[in-house]
């Protein structure tokens, strides 16, 4: 993964969490410095499998790309 590509990931995650969980927003500096718990990761990626549902398809309810960017972005929580 390239530096642009983690930084565009983080910040689709901040105008995600800003948008549906601002309360999660502490949460961003301690991507990538250190660990997050279980629940953290899981709270983080219920948010932006809400983005997806209501913004990451089409209107047959095909993935968009929209959609492909915020699967990256559960897989790259997962692994934070």
């Amino acid at each position: 993964m390239t530096k642009s590509h983690k930084e565009n990931q983080e910040n689709l995650l901040k105008a995600i969490l800003q948008k549906r969980n601002p309360g999660l927003l502490s949460l961003l500096d301690k991507i990538g410095r250190e660990l997050l718990s279980p629940l953290e990761r899981e709270q983080i990626q219920n948010t932006i499998a809400d983005e997806l549902t209501s913004s990451g398809t089409d209107a047959v309810g095909e993935i968009n790309q929209y959609g492909i960017e915020l699967d990256d972005l559960i897989s790259f929580i997962a692994r934070s």
